[in-house]
């Protein structure tokens, strides 16, 4: 009786384990012999599917399903051919070549399979056309792909065992996943010349300190270890292939699974995805920006690219990650900690320590390895992206000067939650102090975060841009004391720019002696302000571009439209319309949202549940369901985080209504009979001021545009819409009308976004009359401003209990000492804040309240 083996069979999959057991337990994980173990058992599986043919008919080796089957690793598991770029090893220069071609040539071959809808991103002021991907919006059948569908193995035509296991098969097959990574060796950062410079210095000054009470030999082997033994608690650490392999597909799986457990869904571009494997191709380093919202945003990027077939970033995490179980999970992926600041305990820079930082992140970056960091230094308590640190990204602009690295590409990105996993910044935003991670807390975080539905998440990729392009760029424009503009045929025009201000950030120098230009990048002429300028640039512009990649939530939707506009309540049937006329108006702005017209309905539904009835207060009224916001505090707070989500994308707008209402006066509020005319250049003039004032709360505007262009661009964007109608006076200035009711009722929206902020500003301003000839620590200024906003909404004096917030106080904190109206110096570790000698007096203060109270309208 002849035995047919099925393929598949409980035999066939046990005998598949053991062998790969005995491979691992007997040549010592050799890869070479297990690959052809492999081969093997692909040619055995031929023979076994070709005995069980019947009689008479074609072998299944002829078959084209057989060739099919012979690329899969697993017999009987159908999955979609493996397309893995064919290297010439016997021509090396040739293979380096072309692996090494410049990311605009690839750009301008790439031909995208999915077009974006609409494309985010992409700066089409500072990307040549040439190197512009999307030029034309074309909507695919489908765009948005869920990761947590695993459709190459849940497809009809698997055996049922596949599609039983299908998340595990899945990830299973991702064999090439660690092929790629280098592991950064101790050995490798304490070679590195210019740390044993520092560690050498470090040593001679405390022996200068000490005189003659040590050896230096004996200070500098102790700096030494103290060194090594930072850099091992710090530095990643990678299994060796193959075990690193295996550790990322069990650790996917893993992940998948407990991520499906808080997110119904895990939206991804797949054009976006193919965007990134071209930048791959180029061969240098690429440089993940994301905008920082939560916690996750670290999972989210690893896991989708792994779920892309692609390897995972370098994350640079921050210390307070660094507790146990956790952060060994977050070292074997690539995982980096740092400190929060680079400050020795006396307040001044620890120089050994920011160059270890260097080091390790230049030996990470020459070794080919992508890397990830958060410009903002950590999480939006707002929702609203803040501006950028440039710390860590100044020591990669150095590896790029010092041509350590040929070019690295930067890729903006952004994430869109339906709601955060941590709850909400109510406590930090209160005063009160934040909460240090720990492995209990983030053990009973975990827990608690599987009970609940935190809605879908979405993570979108921006348009990859050449980090050496994008400074050379800059360096041509200052070189040539021109400003920057948003194209050649664009007139130049005085105002504020975005990007005159210094950065902010532990690491803002370079070394005495080290050289800030090369002359193969071509950057001759870049100083150290020069390159202060241009980290902030970059740092700005990534994190323009990053706001530019978000999506918009039904619970953004809700919560935006239930603050600015139907802050008294709001039918759930007319509901439905604003939020489509909304998601119309983001389409227009170049922005994308979670929900569509024909789902509308239940998106709705979804939100207000997300939400829950803590924020959103579900009534009754003639047999309809009608909405109202909770306004009152501390709830108004965490809805105002998924409301200014939102708030960057109508910035601009919401200056320009502001600015008009402020020029008009009470001719035009809640009056459309006037027919007062504005002139473009007063109201421009108006809304730099408001820009000046509110700098740390919005980027108006990439540091390739002047600000006063930009201002420009959106009022003829504004009057396109329809909100203004524009003619011409005698002297060919253009004149400004509101149109219609209409109009003016935008108008007022749009100037309620900005209020809260404005109160915020003006009633914690009366807090300075205390400083005068006096000097107050950080946190009780802080708190002082808080006191004065609470006692403002007690007494009805302002309307909007999200201005009592901590953050708009620290930014107008920031602001003053920009204004020279406040100094600060450190005190034991401490901001101690004191009046400048041109305002320590009550008449200048009062002045400046004065100056903000106006603004306020």
């Amino acid at each position: 009786m002849q035995v047919h083996i099925i393929p598949g069979s409980v035999m066939e999959w046990g005998l598949c384990l053991f062998t790969i057991w005995f491979c691992w337990w007997k040549y010592g994980c050799n890869v070479d012999v297990i690959k052809k173990f492999r081969q093997m058992y692909k040619r055995v599986g031929a023979v076994i599917m070709d005995y069980s043919s019947e009689p008479g008919t074609k072998s299944s080796l002829e078959t084209s399903e057989m060739k099919h089957f012979m690329r899969i690793p697993v017999f009987g598991t159908i999955f979609p051919p493996r397309s893995r770029p064919k290297v010439n090893e016997d021509d090396e220069a040739a293979t380096t070549t072309t692996r090494r071609r410049s990311f605009g040539d690839l750009l301008d071959n790439f031909v995208s399979e999915e077009l974006l809808r609409p494309s985010q991103g992409a700066c089409f002021v500072c990307d040549s056309p040439t190197k512009t991907i999307v030029k034309k919006e074309i909507e695919q059948a489908k765009p948005l792909t869920n990761c947590l569908d695993f459709e190459e193995t849940r497809a009809p035509h698997n055996p049922w065992y596949v599609r039983l296991f299908s998340d595990f098969l899945f990830w299973w097959r991702k064999w090439y996943v660690g092929e790629q990574y280098h592991v950064i060796s101790l050995k490798e950062v304490m070679g590195d010349e210019q740390l044993k410079w520092a560690i050498t210095e470090a040593a001679m000054q405390e022996y200068r300190e000490k005189g003659n009470k040590a050896e230096l030999d004996v200070l500098i082997k102790k700096h030494y270890c103290q060194v090594e033994a930072l850099i091992k608690k710090m530095r990643a650490k990678q299994p060796a292939h193959p075990w690193y392999a295996l550790y990322v597909r069990w650790a996917s799986w893993i992940i998948g699974k407990f991520l499906a457990q808080i997110y119904p869904q895990i939206l991804i571009r797949n054009s976006q995805m193919n965007l990134i494997r071209k930048a791959r191709k180029s061969g240098h380093p690429i440089l993940f920006l994301p905008v920082h919202r939560s916690h996750i945003d670290y999972v989210l990027i690893s896991w989708t690219l792994i779920w892309g077939s692609m390897r995972t970033p370098c994350v640079a995490a921050g210390e307070n990650l660094n507790i146990p179980v956790f952060s060994l999970m977050m070292k074997s992926v690539g995982g980096f900690f740092i400190k929060r600041r680079f400050e020795t305990k006396a307040g001044s820079k620890d120089m050994l320590y920011s160059t270890i930082i260097h080091s390790y992140m230049r030996k990470t970056l020459t070794n080919d390895n992508d890397m990830e960091f958060f410009l903002e230094g950590g999480r939006t308590r707002t929702g609203k992206p803040c501006l950028p640190k440039g710390g860590l990204l100044n020591i990669v602009m150095k590896s790029l000067l010092a041509n350590d690295v040929k070019d690295i590409l930067v890729v903006p990105v952004n994430f869109s939650y339906d709601r955060i996993i941590e709850g909400n910044y109510i406590r930090e935003q209160l005063g009160q102090p934040k909460v240090n991670e720990s492995f209990a807390s983030a053990l009973l975080a975990l827990f608690s975060s599987l009970k609940p539905k935190y809605g879908n998440a979405r993570v979108d990729y921006g348009h990859p841009f050449s980090m050496k392009d994008f400074v050379m760029r800059h360096c041509a424009e200052e070189a040539a004391h021109v400003p920057i503009t948003c194209s050649s045929n664009s007139s130049s025009s005085s105002g504020i720019s975005s990007s005159n201000s210094s950065i902010s950030g532990s690491e803002s120098g370079m070394e005495k002696g080290e050289e800030s230009f090369t002359a193969s990048t071509g950057l001759e002429g870049l100083s150290y302000s020069g390159q202060r300028k241009v980290v902030d640039a970059l740092g700005r512009h990534a994190i323009y571009e990053g706001i530019k990649c978000y999506t918009m939530t039904s619970t953004n939707a809700i919560a935006f439209l239930l603050l600015n506009k139907f802050r008294n309540g709001i039918s759930l049937d007319r509901l439905k319309g604003e939020m489509l006329a909304l998601k119309e108006e983001l389409v227009v702005r170049g922005h994308d949202s979670t929900f569509t017209d024909e789902d509308i309905e239940s998106a709705l539904n979804h939100g207000v549940k997300v939400l829950g009835p803590s924020l959103i207060r579900v009534e009754y009224h003639s047999g309809s369901k009608f909405l109202r916001p909770v306004t009152g505090l501390p709830n108004v707070i965490e809805l105002s985080y998924y409301s200014n989500c939102l708030l960057p994308i109508y910035a601009m707008e919401a200056v320009i209504a502001t600015g008009v209402f402020k020029l008009l006066g009470d001719t035009c509020n809640n009056n459309f009979e006037t027919n007062e005319k504005l002139r473009e250049t007063e109201l421009v003039a108006t809304c730099l001021e408001y820009a000046d004032v509110l700098y740390y709360e919005f980027l108006l505007c990439p540091p390739c545009q002047s600000l006063a262009f930009a201002i420009k661009t959106k009022i003829k964007f504004m009057s396109e819409q329809g909100i203004f109608s524009v003619s011409l006076d005698p002297d060919g200035e253009n004149l400004l009308e509101i149109q219609s009711s209409g109009s003016l009722s935008r108008l007022v929206f749009l100037k309620n976004i900005l209020r809260p902020i404005l109160d915020a500003y003006t009633t914690a301003s009366h807090v300075f009359v205390r400083l005068v000839d006096h000097e107050a620590e950080e946190k009780v200024l802080q708190m002082d401003m808080l006191a004065e906003i609470k006692k403002q909404l007690q007494n009805k004096a302002i309307l909007y209990g999200e201005s009592m917030a901590l953050d708009p106080i620290r930014n107008l904190v920031q602001r003053a000492v920009h204004w020279r109206v406040l100094e600060s110096h450190k005190k034991d570790l401490k901001n101690i804040y004191c009046l400048h000698d041109d305002f320590n007096g009550r008449d200048a203060i009062e002045d400046l309240i004065l100056r903000l109270g106006k603004l306020r309208v």
